[in-house]
C-alpha cells in the first residue's frame, strides 16, 4: 500500500465515521488489514529484528534467573501470586520494555510514512505481537530446557562421583 492508497484509507475511514455509513465489521476489516498491510513496504525487517531481540532477551533473563535460583516459571506467579506481582512486571519491563518502546516508535514512523497518520491502537496491537508475545512464549520453554539440562548435568556428575567412590572402596 503506497503513500496515495494510505491516505485514501484515512480519508476513507474518517470520512465513513463522519457519516455514520460504516458498520463495526467494516471498520474492524479495514482495520485488520491495515495491521496485515505492514509486511510489506517500509521498515518490514522489523518484524523479523525485534521479535529476535525480545527471543534474545528472553533467553538472557532466563539463564540469569537459573543460574540465580529464582522460581522457574515468570508468567503464572504474575498472576496468581499478588505479593510478587509488581517485581516480576517490573522484571519482565526492565528486559522488554526497550525492545517495546522501539517496535512502538518505529509503527509510528510506519504509519506517518504510509498513511500519514497515527493510529495508536494499531501501533500498540502490532508492538505487543513484536516485543511483549515472543518473549512471554519463550521465557517458559527456555527455563524448562535448563533446568532440566543442568538436572541431568547433576545427575551425569553424581555418577561419575559414585563410580569412583566405588573404585576407591574395591
Amino acid at each position: 500500500m503506497g503513500l496515495v492508497d494510505g491516505m485514501a484509507v484515512r480519508r476513507s475511514c474518517a470520512d465513513h465515521l463522519k457519516a455514520g455509513l460504516m458498520g463495526l465489521r467494516e471498520f474492524l476489516t479495514r482495520h485488520w488489514g491495515m495491521i496485515v498491510g505492514r509486511t510489506q513496504g517500509p521498515l518490514t525487517p522489523r518484524l523479523v529484528l525485534q521479535p529476535l531481540m525480545a527471543v534474545g532477551l528472553a533467553i538472557r533473563a532466563t539463564v540469569y534467573d537459573v543460574r540465580e535460583g529464582q522460581p522457574p516459571h515468570f508468567l503464572w506467579p504474575a498472576f496468581t501470586d499478588s505479593a510478587r506481582r509488581l517485581e516480576l512486571v517490573r522484571l519482565a519491563w526492565q528486559d522488554i520494555g526497550k525492545v517495546f518502546i522501539v517496535a512502538l516508535a518505529l509503527d509510528v514512523i510506519y504509519e506517518l510514512i504510509v498513511y500519514r497518520w497515527i493510529y495508536p491502537l494499531q501501533a500498540l496491537i502490532v508492538a505487543v505481537s513484536l516485543a511483549v508475545i515472543p518473549y512471554l512464549l519463550v521465557r517458559g520453554p527456555v527455563t524448562r530446557l535448563l533446568l532440566w539440562s543442568m538436572q541431568r548435568k547433576r545427575q551425569k556428575n553424581l555418577n561419575s562421583y559414585n563410580k569412583l567412590a566405588e573404585r576407591g572402596r574395591g
